[in-house]
Protein backbone atom coordinates (compact mmCIF):
# COMPACT_ATOMS: atom_id res chain seq x y z
CA UNK A 1 0.00 0.00 0.00
CA UNK A 2 2.92 2.38 1.26
CA UNK A 3 4.35 1.89 -2.74
CA UNK A 4 1.16 3.02 -4.26
CA UNK A 5 0.94 6.11 -2.49
CA UNK A 6 4.41 6.79 -3.16
CA UNK A 7 4.09 6.37 -6.59
CA UNK A 8 0.69 8.50 -6.51
CA UNK A 9 2.86 11.05 -4.59
CA UNK A 10 5.74 11.13 -7.41
CA UNK A 11 3.44 11.33 -10.11
CA UNK A 12 1.74 14.69 -8.48
CA UNK A 13 -1.62 12.73 -8.29
CA UNK A 14 -1.79 13.46 -4.55
CA UNK A 15 0.68 15.07 -1.43
CA UNK A 16 1.08 14.85 1.93
CA UNK A 17 0.93 17.24 4.86
CA UNK A 18 1.72 16.64 8.67
CA UNK A 19 -0.54 17.16 11.36
CA UNK A 20 1.22 16.12 14.28
CA UNK A 21 1.08 12.63 14.60
CA UNK A 22 -1.21 12.67 11.63
CA UNK A 23 -0.92 12.49 7.33
CA UNK A 24 -2.88 14.00 5.90
CA UNK A 25 -3.53 12.95 1.73
CA UNK A 26 -4.67 15.84 -0.36
CA UNK A 27 -5.60 14.65 -4.03
CA UNK A 28 -4.99 16.82 -6.87
CA UNK A 29 -7.47 16.99 -9.16
CA UNK A 30 -6.11 19.58 -11.48
CA UNK A 31 -3.44 17.22 -12.36
CA UNK A 32 -3.85 14.93 -15.96
CA UNK A 33 -3.88 11.47 -16.36
CA UNK A 34 -0.68 9.68 -17.05
CA UNK A 35 -1.00 7.50 -20.23
CA UNK A 36 -0.75 9.55 -23.87
CA UNK A 37 -4.12 9.01 -24.75
CA UNK A 38 -5.75 10.17 -22.35
CA UNK A 39 -2.83 12.95 -21.31
CA UNK A 40 -5.62 15.58 -21.55
CA UNK A 41 -8.37 14.14 -19.74
CA UNK A 42 -8.16 16.17 -15.89
CA UNK A 43 -8.17 13.79 -12.39
CA UNK A 44 -11.03 15.71 -11.47
CA UNK A 45 -12.97 14.58 -14.92
CA UNK A 46 -12.47 11.02 -13.57
CA UNK A 47 -13.53 11.79 -10.23
CA UNK A 48 -16.49 13.34 -11.15
CA UNK A 49 -17.64 10.20 -13.11
CA UNK A 50 -17.21 8.31 -10.15
CA UNK A 51 -18.84 10.28 -8.07
CA UNK A 52 -21.82 10.35 -10.15
CA UNK A 53 -22.14 6.66 -10.47
CA UNK A 54 -21.84 6.34 -6.58
CA UNK A 55 -24.85 8.91 -6.57
CA UNK A 56 -27.02 6.46 -9.20
CA UNK A 57 -27.51 3.67 -6.40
Amino acid sequence: MQSIVTDLEHDRYLRRERDGRRTRYILCRAGTLRHPAEAHVPVEELLELFASHDSQH
